[in-house]
């Protein structure tokens, strides 16, 4: 595809177009051995999960081990996320979902530690959602003139009485063994998952004489896609090991090891999590 035809096809359907599905080859081929590591992180994940969900399905969903499964089903499906949009090129997206993953990781960790203080903060934060959306339904008058209803929500905001904590990435993070990656999430945080002024940097560029500016679009560069896939590496080892410690899976717990070894032989890309090209 020519330029012109590359420029008119991303303009028309940005990620979704030919421009983005075209590179895709060319993206993985730039970067293969962190796809390679990932997909195969993503097969110990999901054997894991396999085994997970025909050996535990406690009485409840409460259930310890039914919660940590959970988790890691949540965690498969942010780790394929990211390899899929990754490959696309687009890398604010691809972080944002290495931040989910890590961010599930930190509560498996918080279960290795304390699992009866980890469900016990899980539940509290359903009841603190649900608490605060009835406050919110009642202050914004959204149930109208229906009084039954007025009532209905004011009596789940009594029941559930002072307000419960929410369940807090940080709080997670330092009760358990992940608590140095907490800098990534924030920085993820701030990089990629909000609208801060740090990810919407990405999507400017200086000039070359650095006399002004441009607007920057398109499919991300060699490094930052990579940084992208080795959040999402190191958060994915996190949940892998966390998990099959906590549900004594020796056998796929052994299948981490090399894949911890295999990212850390790999050439670390740009160290900042800002955008590894913001200049021209």
């Amino acid at each position: 595809m020519d330029e012109d035809a590359r420029v008119a096809s991303f303009s028309a359907d940005g990620y979704l177009g030919a421009y983005a599905g075209g590179d895709i080859a060319a993206i993985r081929e730039e970067n293969a051995g962190w796809f390679e590591l990932l997909e195969d992180l993503n097969r110990a994940l999901q054997a894991t999960a396999a085994r997970a969900v025909e050996t535990h399905h406690g009485p409840s969903p409460l259930d310890p081990n039914a919660i940590a499964t959970r988790l890691l089903m949540r965690a498969c499906g942010s780790l394929q996320g990211c390899i899929l949009v990754a490959q696309r090129g687009m890398v604010t997206e691809a972080l944002t979902l290495a931040r989910s993953l890590l961010e599930t990781a930190f509560c498996m960790a918080a279960m290795l530690t304390d699992q009866a203080a980890f469900v016990k903060a899980l539940v509290a934060d359903a009841e603190a959602a649900r608490r605060e959306q009835a406050k919110f339904l009642i202050a914004q008058g959204l149930p109208g003139n229906d009084p039954t209803t007025v009532d209905r929500l004011r009596e789940v905001v009594d029941e559930i009485g002072k307000a419960p904590r929410t369940l807090s990435p940080k709080q997670m993070a330092t009760t358990g063994p992940l608590i140095r990656q907490y800098l990534a999430y924030q920085k993820l945080s701030n990089d990629a998952a909000h609208p801060s002024v740090a990810s919407l940097h990405r999507f400017m560029a200086t000039t070359a004489d650095h006399s002004g500016w441009r607007y920057r679009w398109g499919p991300g560069k060699k490094e930052e896609i990579a940084f992208a896939l080795q959040q999402a590496g190191h958060a994915a080892l996190g949940m892998g090991v966390g998990f099959t410690e906590f549900t004594s899976d020796d056998e796929n717990n052994r299948k981490f090891g090399p894949l911890s070894d295999r990212l850390l032989a790999l050439p670390s890309p740009e160290s900042r999590l800002r955008a590894a090209s913001v200049s021209m």
